[in-house]
């Protein structure tokens, strides 16, 4: 169908990564275009009911097309780093308010990228990184909010480190030791049907059945 062309995200290549951000969109009820360059990509979404058009996300005509003026913004997942490069020229030079987010391969990439206009950049060897240790921590049952932590901190740092900027150096009250030690607050989303929906707190004794306090 067409897609709705206004406060839009434009989704540049629609493999693995563009396909997961169209589902959190679409699931969320956020407005979604997508471009890909291959015709069975553009085919087989075509069919299951996506709002696609084929052609390159760096041309004036397809951006044009894809409503890149009234966007919110274009979230590039290309395998090719120069077409990466001219989209975000092109898509800032068309709508400089829009955010624009890259995907890119390798994190020495990042600074280019950045300097084009991009309001962010995600190098896949990074996240791949910080992927891993978030699950290495959880395996040891290490609060969510620990891990973001850590994932934030190490992202500060390692942005700068892996393009050789950064000479950070943590303090201790970062260190994860000191965060368990600190106490953790965790954030729940109570499902309608849950057997304490709806109850005092009083009734249903959290703390003497888990040792949690609710904040």
């Amino acid at each position: 169908g067409a897609p709705a062309l206004e406060g839009h995200v434009i989704i540049a290549g629609f493999g693995l990564n563009g396909r997961n951000l169209a589902r959190v969109l679409k699931g969320t009820g956020l407005p979604y275009v997508i471009l890909d360059m291959n015709p069975d990509t553009v085919r087989s979404a075509r069919k299951a009911g996506e709002p696609v058009i084929f052609g390159d996300a760096a041309s004036r005509t397809i951006l044009e097309k894809a409503g890149i003026a009234g966007a919110k913004g274009m979230v590039l997942a290309l395998s090719d780093p120069s077409s990466c490069r001219r989209a975000v020229r092109t898509a800032k030079s068309m709508n400089h308010e829009a955010f624009v987010i890259a995907r890119t391969r390798y994190a020495a990439e990042t600074d280019e990228l950045l300097a084009l206009g991009a309001d962010d950049v995600i190098p896949e060897e990074f996240e791949t990184s910080l992927e891993i240790f978030s699950r290495v921590l959880d395996k040891f049952h290490i609060p969510k909010n620990v891990i973001d932590l850590q994932v934030q901190l190490v992202r500060n740092e390692s942005y700068g480190l892996f393009r050789g900027t950064s000479s950070y150096d943590r303090p201790a009250s970062e260190s994860v030791a000191a965060m368990l030690t600190a106490g953790t607050v965790e954030t729940y989303f109570v499902q309608a049907g849950a057997w304490f929906a709806e109850q005092p707190l009083g009734g249903i004794d959290l703390r003497g059945k888990t040792g949690a306090t609710v904040v």
